[in-house]
């Protein structure tokens, strides 16, 4: 064999394993490295079309989401995987916002952001799920920030009681 044939087997070999990782095998992570392409694909950072340090950054914060999960996965506790999942969490919240602000400057059809937000919704909702079985396995019940107000939005834990003063008694 060629030297150029020995590095296409072993660049061959390395993009398989990599993509055999924890995360990948996670439908979440399809789900939103899926995200993350379409939306790439979907919005040209290009300036003829305008706002593109706008679109520049969407672009970003859907990336983040699939690195998210798989750096939490690679983590060795799972209070990291915890936290990675929380972080996906906040960015696929700023993915919907940005993508709502693009909407309305009218850089992005509404079809084609009516079809994003669905996506990015359901990425959210497993996330949660996923966030909600690491904490069960965990011990800890849930997260401070996987109790669900309505569709779309979380809302953050409630603060403990107070603490009972010298007047109480």
């Amino acid at each position: 064999m060629s030297a150029a044939t020995d590095w296409y087997a072993e660049s061959t070999a390395f993009r398989q394993d990599y993509r055999m990782t924890t995360a990948h095998r996670l439908s979440v992570w399809r789900k939103a490295d899926l995200l993350a392409k379409r939306l790439c694909s979907a919005l040209p950072c290009d300036e003829r079309y305008g706002h593109s340090d706008l679109v520049q950054r969407l672009r970003e914060v859907a990336i983040a989401i699939p690195l998210a999960i798989d750096s939490g996965s690679r983590a060795e506790h799972a209070e990291s995987f915890a936290e990675e999942i929380g972080r996906a969490i906040r960015s696929t919240h700023e993915l919907v916002y940005r993508l709502a602000v693009l909407e309305a400057v009218g850089s992005l059809a509404s079809t084609e952001a009516a079809r994003l937000l669905a996506r990015s919704d359901q990425v959210e909702r497993m996330l949660v799920g996923l966030l909600r079985t690491v904490e069960s396995r965990l011990g800890r019940g849930r997260l401070r920030s996987d109790t669900r107000d309505r569709p779309g939005t979380l809302r953050t834990r409630r603060l403990p009681a107070p603490l009972p003063s010298a007047r109480d008694g």
